[in-house]
């Protein structure tokens, strides 16, 4: 039986096999990030301003042998440095994985998509300490339940002793109190969600387990209309009350 021939492994995109950061880092520290991406960035447009057969673009083994670092740590450490450009659309990578400059249509769908993600976020609302809130119930079968407001990307959370009779659906008037704290957040009461885990929320519209919920929680003011005016069932008499 042969024995297996040992195999070297090939360097990552974001290192050494295994991505190892001690590699990357002293290239880092020794040339500097900002220093190689400028490099790279002058060197690809050099070559798009001289309009020859390579249309702009080259190789990421092309440009770190034309900038002086085809081995070693140092290509490892170039390649960090190109991919995080490529990452933050400073550079385009076609689909030979050849690199160049960000053409124009390019750069205005970056900066178009930048600007939709600023203004959606913008248009998230925030809720405030003791503010009034208006919006409708979804009843949980633990007894508690949540208040979803237009607007605004969570909702105010609402323990079992503030629901009463109100129902799945109900319209809410909802205040958060001055000194209520999101739940989950490192002041809130014990430090738990609303499921009674640590910084854990597994309800509707909580993080994944390990994030901390930013939701907060209110008090009921006032039921300002029914989602069922009409409900089916038989009534029962115990004792003197039904």
């Amino acid at each position: 039986m042969s024995r297996p021939t040992d195999r070297k492994k090939k360097p990552n995109r974001r290192g050494g096999p295994l991505g190892d950061m001690t590699r990357i880092a002293p290239f880092l520290m020794r040339k500097g990030e900002e220093t190689v991406a400028a490099e790279i960035l002058t060197y690809l447009q050099t070559l798009a301003d001289n309009g020859d057969s390579s249309g702009g673009r080259a190789s990421s083994r092309d440009l770190a042998a034309a900038l002086g670092y085809a081995e070693g740590d140092d290509l490892v450490g170039f390649w960090h440095v190109l991919h995080n450009l490529h990452d933050k659309n400073e550079v385009s990578k076609d689909e030979a994985r050849n690199y160049s400059l960000p053409t124009d249509d390019e750069r205005a769908l970056t900066v178009a998509l930048s600007e939709a993600k600023a203004q959606k976020a913008a248009a998230m609302l925030t809720f405030k300490f003791g503010e009034t809130y208006t919006g409708t119930l979804t009843a949980n079968a633990g007894g508690y339940g949540f208040l979803r407001v237009e607007g605004h990307d969570q909702d105010i959370f609402l323990p079992n002793d503030q629901l009463g009779e109100t129902l799945d659906g109900d319209t809410l008037e909802v205040r958060i109190p001055p000194k209520s704290n999101p739940r989950g957040s490192d002041n809130d009461s014990g430090g738990r969600g609303r499921n009674g885990r640590n910084g854990r929320d597994s309800g509707r519209g909580g993080r994944s387990a390990g994030a901390k919920p930013e939701r907060f929680e209110g008090e009921i003011v006032s039921l300002i209309a029914r989602r069922r005016t009409e409900i089916v069932g038989t009534l029962e008499r115990r004792n003197r009350e039904f």
